[in-house]
C-alpha cells in the first residue's frame, strides 16, 4: 500500500520548477569537469562522469528530497573525487572506510560551495534514519561495526553538521572506548585530522591509518595474552595462592626446611626441640610464659594455633576460644598476667625476641589473623597460603593479591582474535554505502511510477525527464542551407524590429491634474477644459529570453530538417539584434556513451556569427524524445532572470512520448510561454489550446510568428 504524502499541484509545481532549476545549475557548474546528469528509465548508475537517477513520483516528497540529495552528493564526486585514486583500492576493508572519509570530505566542500546543499544532505540522512540504512550502535555489534559507525556517525556529526546523527554519535563513543580503550584516542585523532582532507588520496591515507591502529592494538593484546599464558603455565613449585598444606605450596614443602611450614618440619616457629623465631622451649620469650613456647600454643604444641592434637589454626584441644591457649581462657591476656599483651615473664606486646610481625599480637586476636598467622581463608583441616606456619609477609601478600582480583570487573575489551576477523572482514560484515542504498530505494519508487504510467498510457510508454546537454563536435561546417536562411533573417529582424518599436513610443495625454502644464492647452480653460496638465507615458519591451528547440528525429530528415534549421536561424539572428533580448537554440536528440542528449548549437552566451560554421551542420537521426528535450528546455531557460520567457518548438509533431501534456503544465507553472512551430502539420499534438502555426515554406514564417510575437511584447 502506497502511503507517502501527496503535494498539492501548487506545492508541485514549486517543488518541480525548483528540482529543474536544480538540474540546470548543476550541468551548467559541471560543463569544465566532464560530469552530466540525467534523470531517465528506472536504474541509478554512474560512470565517475556521468550520473544517471531514476524517474520517480513528482508529487512524493521523499523521492524529490532524494533527487535534490542525490544530486548535490553526486555533484560533489563528479567534481572532487579522483577516480584513479579510488580504483586502485583493492582491500575491501580500505574501500569502505575510504568510502567514509571521502563522503565526508565532498558533502563538507558541496556544503560550503552552495548552501542550500547541506539542506538537502542533512534531508538525505534524515530519509536514511527512518529507512533504517543507519542502524543503532549496540554492545553486540563486533568490533569492525563499531568503528566504521563511529567513523561515519560521529564524522558526519562533527565534520559535517549533521546534527541528526548526533545521538548516534553519543552512543556509539562510549562503546568504541570501551572495546578500544588503549586506541580510542588514536581513532579519535583521524577523525580530527580528516576535517583537513583535501583530496581522495587524503581520504585513503585515513582509511590506512584506521587499519594500522587496529594492528597495533592486536599485537599489543597477543602480547598481553602471550604474558598471561606464561604465568598460567607455571610449574608445581610455584607461588599458588589457593593452594592446600598438603599441596605443592608456593611457600612450603612438606619435606623442605621452610620459614612458613607446619609442625612437622624445621620452621621459623618450629617446634620445642627446635630454634623457634617466636618461642623456644628452653627460652624466656618475650610473648610467652615459662610453661609455654608460644602465646597461643600448650606445653606440648610448637604449633602457633593449635595444640599437640590438633592442626586447626584457631582452636586448641581444650579450649573453643580461637586464641586461647590451655592455661588462659583470655583472648589477650595471660593466666600469670595483668598485662593485656604480654605474659608474665615478658613486657614485649607485639614481637618475641628475633622477629617482628606487623600484623599480628602475640597474645590478642585479630579479625583475620593468629598470633603468627593472618590468613584469612584458613579452616580446620587445612593449611592455606596464608594459614599455619605462614609469614605474615607471605599472608598479607597473598591477601592483597586475592582482594585485587576479587574487585577487578568484567571488560568488554576486543582481543586480538577480535582484530583480525575486523581486519579480515568480507563484504557482508562491512556498512554497506548509505548512497548506494538511496538508490535502491530510488529504482523501487520508479518502478513503481513507470508501472502505473504504463497502465494509464500504454506498455510502450514510459515516464520523462530533461535530457542532458552538450555541445555536439561533429556539426561542423558551414550548411547547404544557409544562403536560403538570409532573406528570411531580413524579414523576421523588420517583424521584431516593428513590435520593439511600438513597445518603446511615448504617448502623451492631457489630465486635470499633475506636475506639468501643457501651455498649448491653457486657451481652452475659460471654456471649461480641465484638462491641461501633459503626462507622457513610454512603453518600453521587456526584458525577453527566447530557447529555440529543435527536432532532428529521423523522421525530419530531407526538406523538413532544411526548413527547421532555416527557421532556427533566423529566429535566433533576429533576436539577437533586438536590445534586452537573449536567444538560444537546442536540437534534440544527440546520441552518446551515457544517452541521448541535447545538442547546445548556440548558448545564451554567444554570438550567432561565432557558432554559424561550428554548430548549424545538423543532420537528421534518432527518435523523438520531445518531452524531454522540452523539460531540459525549461530546465535552462527556467534559471534566467528575465521576466519573459518564450520557448519555439519546431518539430514535425512525430513525437514518441504519452507526457508531452503533463511537461507542458509544468511550462506554464515555470511562466515559460511555448509556441508551436509545426512543420507540414495542421495541428500538433498538446498544443489545441496554445499558440501554433504550421508551416510549408520557409517564407511563411515571419507572418505566421508575427502575431504571436507581437502578443509576447505586449503582455
Amino acid at each position: 500500500m502506497n502511503t507517502k504524502t501527496k503535494l498539492s499541484s501548487i506545492e508541485l509545481a514549486k517543488r518541480k520548477k525548483a528540482l529543474l532549476r536544480k538540474f540546470a545549475l548543476i550541468q551548467r557548474m559541471t560543463a569544465d569537469t566532464s560530469g552530466s546528469f540525467s534523470l531517465s528509465g528506472t536504474g541509478a548508475y554512474t560512470s565517475g562522469k556521468h550520473v544517471n537517477l531514476p524517474i520517480g513520483d513528482f508529487s512524493d516528497p521523499e523521492y524529490l528530497d532524494m533527487i535534490e540529495g542525490m544530486l548535490d552528493h553526486e555533484n560533489g564526486h563528479c567534481k572532487h573525487t579522483n577516480f584513479h585514486v579510488w580504483n586502485d583500492i583493492k582491500s575491501n576493508l580500505v574501500r569502505s572506510l575510504t568510502n567514509i572519509f571521502e563522503d565526508i570530505r565532498i558533502e563538507t566542500k558541496v556544503g560550503m560551495e552552495y548552501p542550500g546543499a547541506k539542506i538537502n544532505l542533512e534531508k538525505l540522512v534524515k530519509i536514511a534514519i527512518s529507512r533504517k540504512m543507519f542502524s543503532i550502535p549496540r554492545e553486540d555489534d563486533d568490533l569492525v561495526s563499531l568503528v566504521q559507525k563511529f567513523l561515519l556517525y560521529k564524522g558526519r556529526y562533527q565534520i559535517i553538521g549533521q546534527t541528526s546523527l548526533k545521538s548516534y554519535s553519543e552512543i556509539v563513543v562510549p562503546l568504541l572506548k570501551n572495546v578500544l580503550p588503549n586506541s580510542f584516542n588514536d581513532l579519535s585523532d583521524v577523525l580530527t585530522d580528516a576535517t583537513n582532507s583535501k583530496t581522495t588520496s587524503d581520504a585513503r591515507y585515513c582509511a590506512e591509518r584506521v587499519i594500522a591502529i587496529l594492528q597495533k592494538e592486536q599485537e599489543q593484546q597477543e602480547q598481553q595474552e602471550q604474558d598471561d599464558s606464561s604465568d598460567d603455565n607455571s610449574d608445581s613449585n610455584s607461588s599458588d595462592d589457593n593452594s592446600d598444606s598438603d599441596s605443592s605450596d608456593d611457600n612450603s614443602d612438606s619435606d623442605s626446611s621452610d620459614d612458613n611450614s607446619d609442625s612437622d618440619s624445621s620452621d621459623d616457629n618450629s617446634d620445642s626441640d627446635s630454634s623457634d623465631d617466636n618461642s623456644d622451649s628452653d627460652s624466656s620469650d618475650d610473648n610467652s610464659d615459662s610453661d609455654s613456647s608460644d602465646d597461643n600454643s600448650d606445653s606440648d604444641s610448637s604449633d602457633d594455633n593449635s595444640d599437640s592434637d590438633s592442626s586447626d589454626d584457631n582452636s586448641d584441644s581444650d579450649s573453643s576460644d580461637d586464641n586461647s591457649d590451655s592455661d588462659s581462657s583470655d583472648d589477650n591476656s595471660d593466666s600469670d598476667s595483668s598485662d593485656d599483651n604480654s605474659d608474665s615473664d615478658s613486657s614485649d606486646d607485639n614481637s618475641d625476641s628475633n622477629s617482628s610481625d606487623d600484623n599480628s599480637d602475640s597474645n590478642s586476636s585479630d579479625d583475620n589473623s593468629d598470633s603468627n598467622s593472618s590468613d584469612d581463608n584458613s579452616d580446620s583441616d587445612s593449611s592455606d597460603d596464608n594459614s599455619d606456619g605462614k609469614s605474615s609477609q607471605s599472608s598479607d601478600t597473598d591477601s592483597s593479591q586475592s582482594s585485587d582480583n576479587d574487585s577487578q570487573e568484567p571488560s568488554n575489551q576486543a582481543t586480538a582474535q577480535d582484530i583480525i576477523d575486523a581486519l579480515n572482514a568480507g563484504d557482508g560484515d562491512l556498512i554497506g554505502d548509505l548512497h548506494e542504498e538511496i538508490e535502491e530505494l530510488l529504482k523501487e519508487k520508479a518502478i513503481e511510477v513507470e508501472d502505473e504510467f504504463k497502465d494509464k498510457n500504454g506498455k510502450y510508454t514510459t515516464p520523462s525527464f530533461a535530457l542532458g546537454v552538450c555541445k555536439e563536435r561533429c556539426f561542423i561546417g558551414v550548411p547547404s542551407w544557409i544562403k536560403d536562411a538570409d532573406p528570411v533573417t531580413q524579414r523576421m529582424r523588420q517583424v521584431l524590429n516593428s513590435i520593439v518599436y511600438s513597445r518603446n513610443k511615448t504617448e502623451r495625454s492631457y489630465e486635470r491634474t499633475g506636475n506639468t502644464i501643457a501651455t498649448g492647452e491653457l486657451w481652452g480653460a475659460s471654456c471649461g477644459n480641465s484638462r491641461i496638465f501633459q503626462v507622457e507615458t513610454t512603453h518600453r519591451a521587456p526584458n525577453a529570453a527566447f530557447q529555440i528547440l529543435v527536432d532532428k528525429s529521423g523522421s525530419m530528415d530531407g526538406y523538413a530538417m532544411q526548413l527547421a534549421n532555416i527557421a532556427a536561424f533566423s529566429i535566433a539572428s533576429a533576436i539577437e539584434f533586438i536590445r534586452g533580448a537573449e536567444c538560444e537554440v537546442l536540437y534534440y536528440p544527440v546520441g552518446g556513451s551515457s544517452g541521448l542528449k541535447v545538442h547546445v548549437a548556440k548558448s545564451f552566451k554567444e554570438k550567432i556569427s561565432s557558432c554559424r560554421n561550428k554548430s548549424f551542420n545538423v543532420m537528421a537521426n534518432y527518435g523523438t524524445p520531445t518531452a524531454e528535450a522540452l523539460l531540459t528546455a525549461l530546465s535552462r531557460i527556467g534559471v534566467r532572470k528575465e521576466p519573459k520567457k518564450v520557448i519555439f518548438l519546431i518539430t514535425d509533431g512525430d513525437a514518441c512520448d504519452a507526457n508531452i501534456y503533463d511537461v507542458l503544465n509544468d511550462c506554464d507553472a515555470a511562466n515559460v510561454d511555448v509556441i508551436g512551430v509545426g512543420i507540414g502539420l495542421n495541428n500538433l499534438a498538446g498544443f489545441e489550446n496554445r499558440p501554433y502555426v504550421s508551416i510549408n515554406d520557409a517564407s511563411e514564417l515571419a507572418p505566421q510568428l508575427f502575431s504571436y510575437i507581437r502578443n509576447v511584447y505586449q503582455k
